[in-house]
């Protein structure tokens, strides 16, 4: 992903999630698109998602399309409690609904950079793997 959350790249099991998106931008997706309804945990994943997006706003404050996924995170988490008291990481385990099934996924965000490199600072990638042997069937994995 860049750094307004567009993704850039993706291998082929990502383009199975993104076939039947409006989009390539994650937080769209997430907060108001195709992957909203499908994430059974989503109330989870939004607070981590939102802590995310914030602290890389507050890194770029003139940066006018993070601010904009500041507000689109706020406005789609409306009144909901947080259930995680502001705990957040690198790691997220955002589970799917494929039908009567249910995908568990793990996910784990890099992000690379120091201060003489604004490139390598605006690149962030996040490794999505199956969590059980369901998940990697459906993901193709055998």
């Amino acid at each position: 992903m860049d750094g307004h959350w567009n993704i850039v790249r993706s291998n082929a099991a990502a383009e199975g999630l993104l076939a039947a998106s409006d989009g390539r931008n994650a937080v769209q997706l997430t907060y108001a698109g195709a992957w909203r309804d499908p994430i059974d945990n989503w109330d989870d994943i939004a607070w981590a998602g939102l802590a995310r997006v914030q602290a890389q706003a507050a890194r770029v404050p003139q940066d006018e399309v993070l601010a904009e996924r500041v507000d689109l995170t706020t406005w789609a988490m409306g009144d909901l409690p947080d259930p995680s008291a502001g705990a957040s990481g690198p790691v997220l385990c955002p589970n799917f609904r494929s039908g009567t099934d249910l995908i568990r996924t793990v996910s784990v965000v890099a992000q690379f950079g120091s201060p003489l490199d604004v490139t390598l600072d605006e690149l962030r990638i996040e490794l999505t793997h199956p969590a059980d042997d369901d998940a990697r069937r459906f993901f193709g994995g055998g």
